[in-house]
C-alpha cells in the first residue's frame, strides 16, 4: 500500500515538473535577442548609441537600407564593427541582427524559433514601421 502511494506521489511530481517545464522561461528568440543586446552593448553602442555619430540604428534606417534580415545580417557580419569589421562570430552577428529587429518590432518569427540562415530571407523588413514616411518599401 505504501509503495503504491509513493509511486503515485512520484508520478504526480514528474507530471508537475513536465507541465511546469519552461514556464516563465523566455523562448529561443527572446534569448537570441537578449544575447544580441549584450553583443551590441559591447561592440556597437560606442558608435550607435543615442548622441553618437553615426547615431542610433532605428527602424527607418534599417527599412530604408535593407530588404530583409539576411541582408542586415550580412552587413553586420562583414562590415561591423566599423573599426574591426568581420570580428563577430556568426552567432553573435545573428544575435545582434535579432536584437535590432526585435527592438524595433520589425521581426516576425515564432518565439520558439531563432533568426538564422533558414529563416532570415523570409523576414522582410517593415514590421510596424509607419508607411509613407519616405523609407523604401520592404
Amino acid at each position: 500500500m505504501l509503495s503504491r502511494a509513493l509511486t503515485a506521489l512520484l508520478l504526480l511530481a514528474v507530471a508537475a515538473a513536465v507541465l511546469g517545464c519552461g514556464a516563465g522561461h523566455p523562448g529561443a528568440l527572446a534569448q537570441q535577442a537578449s544575447w544580441g543586446q549584450g553583443v551590441f552593448d559591447v561592440n556597437c553602442a560606442r558608435c550607435h548609441a543615442a548622441g553618437r555619430t553615426p547615431g542610433p540604428l532605428e527602424s527607418e534606417r534599417l527599412v530604408a537600407a535593407f530588404t530583409d534580415a539576411a541582408a542586415l545580417q550580412r552587413f553586420v557580419a562583414t562590415r561591423m564593427p566599423y573599426d574591426r569589421p568581420g570580428i563577430l562570430p556568426a552567432g553573435d552577428a545573428w544575435a545582434v541582427t535579432t536584437f535590432l529587429l526585435e527592438r524595433d518590432r520589425l521581426l516576425r518569427l515564432r518565439s520558439d524559433h531563432v533568426l538564422g540562415p533558414h529563416t532570415a530571407r523570409r523576414v522582410r523588413l517593415g514590421g510596424d514601421f509607419p508607411r509613407g514616411t519616405g523609407a523604401a518599401p520592404p
